[in-house]
């Protein structure tokens, strides 16, 4: 049972499609890390770093959708605002999980008093570590869910 698992996971991540929605992937956590940062150099407020994820993931989101559906899965078989749904649904599960690691990283941080490293460079890590840990739950979700092929079929897993 394990080896079989093991077999589907290889299969779902060790692809050409993983790769292009790797890179995809890439361009809009640039995209979702240098909006968010520069949204925090304009708003130093206690609240605004978890406001920060928040804008700096709508832009990364929605540049993802754009190319992923044009690129990645080519996914014309539905309409584009039952993808969009769809697609809306997993970013809303995405950005709690994203919001969730940033906050434990950042509670974490403050409570061991880290001296090392400054809160603004403490940030930059944990944003950059809640977007690569999310990136294992949006590709599956994302290419079964929102883009999933309408003929799709239990054998392409």
């Amino acid at each position: 049972m394990i080896k079989s698992t093991l077999e589907k996971v290889k299969r779902l991540f060790l692809t050409k499609e993983f790769m292009v929605f790797l890179i995809i992937g890439g361009m809009s956590a640039t995209l979702n890390f240098f909006t968010g940062f520069l949204f925090r150099q304009a708003f130093t407020g206690k609240y605004f770093y978890t406001i920060s994820i928040w804008v700096g993931f709508t832009a990364g989101s929605i540049s993802s959708f754009i190319l992923n559906r044009l690129i990645t899965f080519k996914a014309f078989d539905e309409k584009v605002y039952s993808q969009l749904i769809k697609f809306g649904i997993i970013l809303i599960f995405s950005v709690l999980i994203a919001s969730g690691i940033a906050n434990i990283f950042m509670i974490t941080y403050y409570s061991l008093n880290i001296g090392f490293i400054t809160v603004k460079q403490a940030e930059t890590l944990t944003r950059l570590a809640s977007i690569g840990l999310t990136t294992f739950f949006n590709y599956p979700a994302i290419k079964f869910f929102s883009f999933r092929k309408i003929g799709f079929k239990k054998k392409d897993i």
